[in-house]
């Protein structure tokens, strides 16, 4: 990777508010074949067109807005702004209920109250799957996820299905002040052919077979139900499947069982994602904490057999985003950007000791935590990353803020 350059085109500026400790975070990137949708922790979305190379349509919420989610199936954004509720708007007609003055670039959108489709002040995160919007919310000393069933276009507020409950853990991660506060990551993991990850967008990724059923056992498997995967501002990385078998459903022993620890990080969770991608799906899937610790969870050969093996590494500095191609992970520490390899078998040069993929043939006995080395692109102040819709795999290609 020493030879690797990365070269910085500018498409658009945009001012960047002074945030709140609960605004942290806040700052997104989605990008799409045709437009790119930011977010700076403001009132305020961007639609950058690729083709036109401008910014062509500029939302107003009536709040700040602190995450977006892409919904492919419907062309739907949607929008969750602080301390309110979830927006939903439609992207096909995006200027139907905006203003253009004749000659301006730039289109303004202001976005009414009606488009709120689930009010809710204490959501803090959320993902779209499946036609089920899935919610993470604190509401005292309690993380609350929520499952909602989306209606079709007029029709709100949507129908609750189901709300779980897990307790707060009394841990400074979990405290909602301070500069390395996290909203809770989400994201979606698919068996490798499941039907719904063709048309899936941001946060979604699929996991090769076996993995999967190491993981999430084989009757999530079996029935290929996608999982949400929860990393909370307390350290735990939590998994929900979102189908089982009736007879296997655990609902005599309390709507907790439903939601299962995978790891306690010990910082709080700001990025989960896959890689090394194969022929059936991502063979590694990685935590990443704010202060810099990295979960890698491969399949291992332990002494019983075939286990996912959980080993916590190092990073050299503290994440504030991240994203993950099928080779590197890129992380930015807030004042600089940095890049690691990812690929088994292709260590950096003089790293051999050190490097991701190391090999660990039995994990009866614990493997200590060891320093990685990412390399410097030389690209500062970066606040979010995306890798482009249509990027190939291990490209280098990515979309900063």
């Amino acid at each position: 990777m020493a030879g690797r350059r990365c070269v910085v085109d500018c498409l658009a500026a945009f001012q960047s508010p002074a945030l709140v400790a609960e605004q942290a975070g806040s700052s997104q990137v989605i990008c799409r074949e045709s437009d790119i949708y930011l977010c700076n922790g403001s009132e305020f979305v961007s639609v950058y067109s690729k083709l036109e190379k401008c910014v062509k349509v500029i939302y107003s919420f009536p709040g700040n807005v602190c995450h977006l989610a892409e919904d492919t199936e419907k062309d739907n954004l949607y929008v969750l702004c602080a301390k309110d509720g979830v927006y939903c708007i439609p992207l096909q007609n995006r200027m139907s209920t905006g203003s253009q003055s004749h000659g301006d670039l730039v289109g303004s959108c202001s976005v009414s109250p009606d488009s709120c489709v689930l009010r809710d002040p204490t959501v803090l995160s959320f993902i779209f799957l499946e036609s089920i919007l899935v919610t993470v919310g604190q509401a005292g000393k309690t993380w609350t996820l929520s499952l909602f069933e989306t209606v079709d276009k007029g029709q709100s507020p949507y129908r609750k299905l189901e709300e779980l409950q897990v307790p707060i853990l009394a841990t400074r991660g979990a405290s909602s002040a301070g500069k390395d506060w996290r909203p809770p990551a989400l994201c979606c993991i698919y068996p490798h052919g499941a039907k719904g990850k063709a048309r899936s967008g941001t946060g979604h990724f699929s996991l090769e077979p076996g993995l999967f059923s190491l993981l999430f056992g084989v009757d999530a498997s079996m029935v290929t139900s996608p999982v949400v995967l929860c990393g909370l501002p307390d350290g735990r990385l939590c998994c929900l499947p979102l189908r089982l078998p009736v007879s296997l459903a655990p609902a005599d022993k309390g709507e907790e069982s439903k939601v299962r620890v995978l790891h306690h990080l010990g910082q709080p969770v700001c990025f989960i994602g896959a890689s090394l991608a194969g022929e059936k799906g991502n063979g590694c899937l990685l935590a990443l904490g704010r202060g810099g610790k990295a979960l890698v969870v491969t399949p291992r050969l332990g002494s019983e057999g075939r286990v996912a093996g959980f080993t916590e590494q190092h990073l050299s500095s503290p994440v504030a985003s991240a994203c993950c191609s099928g080779t590197h992970l890129y992380y930015s520490t807030g004042s600089q950007l940095l890049a690691l390899q990812l690929s088994p078998g292709t260590p950096e040069a003089g790293d051999s000791k050190d490097s991701w993929e190391r090999a660990v043939p039995d994990q009866t006995s614990p493997v200590p935590p060891h320093s990685l080395s990412p390399v410097s692109l030389n690209v500062c102040s970066l606040a979010a990353l995306a890798l482009p819709a249509d990027s190939p795999t291990g490209t280098a290609a990515q979309l900063f803020m």
